[in-house]
């Protein structure tokens, strides 16, 4: 099977990143990635809105939508519904990704949930670290990641804390995930964050919150999901004003982390894992 999907050697964006990954796990696995419309393919896999014109099979990989209060919020879904009316079928992160779109847009009646994925890696790596009494926080850092409540709360368990911008030198990061007790990821709303997958790919313990997708890839011995946030009523929200959160059960949960072993049940964010089931799916749709 030939796969039409876009494909940047520097990509900037979480999508971007995983779609980089995906390309290379389908190559492993016998299905060709295209990135040239003008190339034969069999299907078209594309992310929030199909760039290319093709007479083949569409499929979108959608995120999360948009529900901010301060943003025209209702037009912005309705250009996400109008691809959508355009897909063959659609594939969701995470399975509150599918109840938002179900909300604010529309479900497509093919559809599938398939999580971000990330190569594993369970090797050590060349560069030690001497204080490995630390915690990681990785993400695009916006006003409802929390970082400032990150801080407090590793500052009350006494703890390093190593703080990272979305960056391409994914080597440098996880050389740092490798040897940290735990990556804390707080984000009030996040569908299948990049951070916790690659984390959990480097075998380290993830800290989050109760609150969007991130609680879904917290299985058995990948960390703790932490009860912080009052249950979520699927209402638009001032996105940049997240309500405050206990600092000291945050603190808590980082000092716990301290004695958590290295997470070996991955598999679920393996991406070659992934890229398998995103291949079965896309089989059905050609």
């Amino acid at each position: 099977m030939k796969v039409l999907m876009p494909f940047k050697y520097r990509p900037k964006t979480g999508k971007g990143k995983f779609f980089q990954r995906l390309s290379k796990a389908f190559c492993l696995i016998g299905v060709k990635p295209v990135h040239d419309p003008r190339e034969a393919h069999d299907v078209y896999l594309d992310y929030n809105s199909f760039k290319w014109k093709t007479k083949k099979p569409k499929v979108l990989r959608l995120n999360g939508v948009y529900h901010d209060k301060a943003k025209p919020y209702k037009k912005l879904n309705k250009e996400i519904e109008n691809q959508v009316k355009k897909a063959d079928a659609v594939i969701y992160q995470s399975e509150f990704c599918r109840k938002m779109h179900s909300k604010y847009v529309r479900v497509h009646k093919n559809n599938t949930v398939i999580f971000n994925g990330s190569f594993i890696k369970d090797r050590r790596t060349l560069l030690g670290i001497a204080n490995k009494r630390f915690v990681v926080a990785l993400a695009r850092w916006r006003p409802h990641k929390r970082l400032r409540d990150i801080q407090t709360s590793a500052e009350l368990a006494n703890v390093g804390l190593k703080v990272f911008e979305d960056e391409p030198n994914q080597s440098y990061i996880n050389n740092y995930l490798y040897y940290a007790k735990a990556l804390i990821h707080l984000c009030w709303f996040d569908s299948c964050p990049n951070s916790i997958v690659e984390a959990l790919a480097m075998g380290c313990p993830v800290i989050t919150n109760n609150v969007g997708g991130s609680r879904e890839l917290i299985k058995k011995g990948c960390g703790k999901v932490l009860d912080i946030d009052e249950p979520y009523n699927y209402k638009p929200v001032k996105l940049y004003k997240p309500p405050p959160v206990d600092h000291q059960k945050i603190a808590d949960a980082i000092k716990e982390s301290l004695a958590w072993p290295r997470v070996t049940n991955n598999d679920h964010v393996n991406i070659m894992n992934i890229a398998k089931q995103y291949s079965a799916f896309l089989e059905n749709v050609v």
